[in-house]
């Protein structure tokens, strides 16, 4: 059954577009929480506390960013488990300084197929808030009308040291278009061409 209409996101709103307590640099708890958090992210999945880590690292908006790219260089993707909740925590997080590494990372073919679709999850949400990959993204054979973005119900997204913005929208198409063209992976070509095409419907 194809899914073919957004479900609108209900998001927890406020200035700026984004739900925002009290940041690391007015709260000496949260900065010693977020330092701890990053401890345990940097130990790897192996660490008892890592998935603690993981559930506190989005709401580190200075040292969050930086923490999760460093986590998307190096996950391989064999624990799905794993690699959607670095999804999740990531798309909640709206970061540029992570934008900024995901953008290239996105398009190097070396990396895990499985781990190239989850950062496209993650630019597709920088691109809208609380939008998700078309359902029929990376099937390989459907048509680009068909393609329109998902949505999330539970978005609750927090700004980074340096918030992503509108301004953004153009390097995410771009690096999303770059893998449509010109990726070697077929199903990556696919997925990337499709998302591109729901994008630029939102843009209108």
């Amino acid at each position: 059954m194809r899914r073919t209409a957004v479900v609108v996101p209900v998001l927890l709103v406020l200035a700026g577009g984004t739900a925002q307590a009290q940041g690391e640099r007015d709260d000496v708890r949260l900065r010693n929480r977020c330092r701890q958090a990053a401890h345990y992210l940097e130990m790897g999945p192996r660490h008892p506390q890592y998935e603690s880590g993981l559930s506190m690292i989005s709401y580190c908006d200075v040292s969050g960013g930086a923490v999760l790219a460093a986590r998307w260089r190096v996950v391989d993707g064999t624990d799905r488990r794993d690699l959607g909740r670095l999804t999740y925590e990531s798309r909640h997080l709206r970061d540029a300084g992570l934008l900024g590494e995901l953008i290239p990372l996105v398009q190097e073919g070396s990396r895990p197929q499985a781990v190239r679709l989850a950062m496209l999850e993650v630019l597709v949400s920088y691109f809208e808030v609380g939008a998700a990959l078309p359902a029929v993204a990376g099937d390989g054979r459907t048509e680009a009308r068909y393609c329109i973005l998902g949505g999330y119900a539970d978005v609750a997204v927090r700004a980074g040291a340096v918030p992503v913005t509108e301004a953004d929208r153009p390097r995410i198409l771009a690096a999303v278009q770059a893998v449509a063209q010109t990726d070697e992976d077929p199903r990556m070509r696919h997925a990337a061409a499709c998302t591109a095409s729901a994008l630029q419907l939102v843009r209108q």
